[in-house]
């Protein structure tokens, strides 16, 4: 039994106990019967004033507490919503897709975006869910599980379009130097043409060191294609086998946790 009941039923039974006692005299008492009626009035009122607040100030809590539960599952809800749209299928792909060289740090601005978004889902999760202190549903636990798998691959993926993107801008780069080492070349060999003996050495050595760059930066012009092609395959392997199969999961296992929840929430309002 509640402590606070137990006094208030003491409150009564002592009195009456008194009560008994003074009638059948056997504590001898000057006091009328008016006197009595008058102090159970008294009495009495004060008991039920003293129910009424401790009646009030239990369902008050109950209130506040079906509020602050309420709040929760809220706050729980929209944590797993915004972990959904992480994944949001055009803004993972938006990082790479269309490759274009006048655009590449637009790119990896919003690859850099998205992986701190990562980090900050996981974050919002972990703190709402308290799923590191352990004491977790079935469902979350798998959700969780499978939330920690993806959210690693997904990482990965946008490490590797930031590889490609690192990639593509070292390509302009070499291109752009290309151009001006030929250029530079051009310049040079029409030098040696008009050049003297001593100059006419060193403008030759000069030219040889230049051509051994202008061959370097056409061997990796060469080459960018063929490197190319094998890492925007390891992107789309992702994008068109890994991510549909995330989103559908990670999709159905939400819907899961928020109806558990509800459930739950709801016996917890209706006791």
């Amino acid at each position: 039994m509640d402590k606070k009941w137990l006094w208030f039923l003491l409150g009564i039974a002592i009195p009456c106990l008194l009560n008994l006692i003074f009638y059948f005299e056997v504590i001898p008492t000057s006091l009328s019967s008016n006197s009595w009626l008058g102090f159970w009035g008294g009495y009495l009122g004060g008991l039920a004033t003293l129910a009424a607040f401790f009646l009030s100030n239990k369902t008050t809590k109950l209130i506040v507490l079906r509020q602050w539960e309420e709040k929760k599952f809220v706050e729980y809800k929209n944590s797993l919503l915004d972990n959904l749209k992480l994944f949001n299928t055009v803004e993972i792909l938006n990082g790479i897709s269309n490759v274009s060289f006048d655009a590449l740090d637009e790119k990896i601005e919003i690859i850099t975006k998205k992986k701190q978004e990562i980090y900050s889902c996981d974050i919002a999760f972990r703190t709402i869910s308290m799923v590191d202190f352990g004491n977790v549903t079935k469902e979350e636990k798998q959700y969780y599980n499978y939330w920690q798998r993806i959210i690693t691959d997904l990482s990965q993926f946008l490490d590797q379009q930031l590889d490609l993107i690192s990639f593509c801008k070292n390509y302009k780069s070499d291109v752009e130097m290309l151009g001006l080492s030929q250029k530079q070349e051009r310049n040079l060999k029409e030098i040696i043409k008009n050049s003297m003996n001593d100059q006419k050495e060193k403008d030759e050595k000069d030219l040889k060191e230049l051509q051994r760059e202008i061959a370097d930066l056409t061997q990796k012009q060469e080459s960018f294609q063929p490197q190319f092609k094998i890492k925007l395959e390891v992107i789309e392997k992702y994008r068109q086998e890994q991510h549909p199969v995330c989103i559908r999961t990670l999709y159905e296992l939400t819907l899961e946790l928020i109806q558990t929840k509800e459930k739950a929430l709801k016996y917890f309002v209706m006791r």
